[in-house]
């Protein structure tokens, strides 16, 4: 159980109602919208191809299989975090 957190100014919050908040202020600091600038997203858009090609559109719409999954998983660095998340593959 975490006793404590320490906030964004350095307090320590020690009541769940504190540690929760502090969390989730911390949460929506870190995932939260990113500006961007509408004629940057639309080059994007357009930069790329419109549509996939029929072969690769039957591959890529049939389940992942647990083999894939385990291969995937297997192959990755347990120290390293797989994405913005920070959760690394070994916990």
């Amino acid at each position: 159980m975490i006793a404590n957190v320490l906030d964004e100014n350095g307090s320590p919050q020690e009541t769940i109602r504190g540690i929760l908040r502090t969390f989730v202020d911390y949460l929506k600091h870190k995932y939260g919208l990113i500006q961007i600038e509408e004629n940057c997203m639309n080059q994007m858009i357009n930069a790329g191809l419109r549509t996939v090609a029929e072969p690769w559109r039957d591959l890529l719409d049939r389940p992942i299989t647990l083999e894939e999954l385990k291969t995937v998983v297997h192959r990755r660095a347990g120290n390293k975090a797989p994405g913005n998340d920070g959760i690394g593959l070994a916990f």
